[in-house]
C-alpha cells in the first residue's frame, strides 16, 4: 500500500532541510510528499524547491486559511494513496520510522500508529527531557494520538473528516482521537518508529509552550470535562518530573516539574505571562 506524507509549515527554514533529508534516507520511502505552507515569510519554500529535483513527486501546496486544521485538511484532500501520514517539519525520522509505522499499521489493522519522540539533544531541554523518553521501544496501544507524527489508514479516516480546531491554538488530534476512542478504533504507538522533535530551542521557548498548552487546557476542560487527560496533560508530566528526580537524583528534573506546573497553572488561570 502506497504512503502520501503530508507536512504542515510555517517559517520553519531552521528545520525543512534536515526533515526532508531524513525522508530521503528512509529505507521504506513515501511515495508522494505533500508540503502544506501556511504563508512562510522565510525562506521555507525555497528551500523545498530545491529538494524537487531530488525527491520524487515533492509537492507544495499553500494554505492561504491559517489555522492547523485546514493545513491537514488540504494535505488529505491532495493526497493521492491508501496511507496517510502527517510529519510536523521539526521532526527528523530515523531510517526505519515510515517502515515500523507501516508494519505496525498492517499487522495490527489499525486505525492509525504513532510513532515515538525523542527530543533532540542539542540544549538543555532536549537533554533533560530525552531520558523520560529513553522507555519508549515498544508497540502498545494507547487512547490519544498527535498529529507531530502518525500514520493513518486513509479509508478510515474518511468518516472523520474534516480534522476540526478546538480553540485558534490548536487541538484537532485531541478532538479526533476522544471520537475514535468513543468508536473503540485501534490506536497504537510504535516506539521503535522514532523521530527526533526539534520542539523546544530554549528554556523560554518551552515555558511559553506550557502557558499555551495551560490556555488550551482550559478550554479542554470545559468542552471535555469527561476526559481529563486532555487538560491534565502537563500535571501528569509535572509528576513524571518529579519521579525522575528521586530516581536520577538530578535536581534538573525539580526544575523542570516547576515550569511545567507553574506556567501551564498561569496560563489555564489567564495569568499575565
Amino acid at each position: 500500500m502506497k504512503i502520501s506524507l503530508v507536512i504542515r509549515t510555517l517559517n520553519e527554514e531552521q528545520n525543512i532541510a534536515r526533515c526532508l533529508d531524513a525522508l530521503n534516507e528512509q529505507t521504506l520511502k513515501p511515495d508522494e510528499i505533500i508540503v502544506v505552507d501556511n504563508g512562510s515569510s522565510d525562506k521555507t519554500i525555497e528551500i523545498v524547491k530545491t529538494y524537487q529535483t531530488t525527491i520524487d513527486n515533492l509537492c507544495i501546496i499553500k494554505n492561504n486559511i491559517r489555522g492547523y486544521s485546514n493545513g491537514l485538511n488540504l494535505g488529505f484532500n491532495f493526497s493521492s494513496h491508501p496511507l496517510l501520514c502527517f510529519l510536523s517539519a521539526d521532526c527528523f525520522p530515523e531510517k526505519n520510522w515510515l517502515f515500523e509505522l507501516k508494519t505496525t499499521l498492517i499487522n495490527k489493522e489499525a486505525f492509525a500508529v504513532e510513532g515515538a519522540q525523542i527530543l533532540a539533544p542539542e540544549n538543555e531541554v532536549h537533554h533533560i527531557l530525552k531520558i523520560e523518553s529513553a522507555s519508549h521501544d515498544k508497540i502498545h496501544s494507547v487512547k490519544y494520538i498527535s498529529n507531530t507524527n502518525v500514520l493513518y489508514n486513509k479509508s478510515l479516516l474518511y468518516k472523520y473528516m474534516p480534522f476540526v480546531d478546538i480553540s485558534e491554538m490548536g487541538g484537532e488530534d485531541t478532538n479526533l482521537s476522544i471520537k475514535l476512542s468513543k468508536d473503540s478504533q485501534l490506536l497504537f504507538m510504535n516506539g521503535k518508529a522514532k523521530v527526533i522533535h526539534n520542539q523546544f530551542h530554549d528554556l523560554e521557548e518551552f515555558k511559553k509552550r506550557m502557558y499555551k498548552h495551560g490556555r488550551l487546557s482550559r478550554v479542554f476542560m470545559f468542552k471535555f470535562f469527561f476526559y481529563p487527560r486532555t487538560y491534565l496533560n502537563s500535571i501528569y508530566w509535572s509528576i513524571i518530573d518529579l519521579i525522575f528526580y528521586f530516581k536520577k537524583n538530578d535536581v534538573r528534573f525539580l526544575k523542570f516539574s516547576w515550569i511545567r506546573f507553574s506556567y501551564t497553572t498561569k496560563g489555564f488561570l489567564g495569568i499575565k505571562y
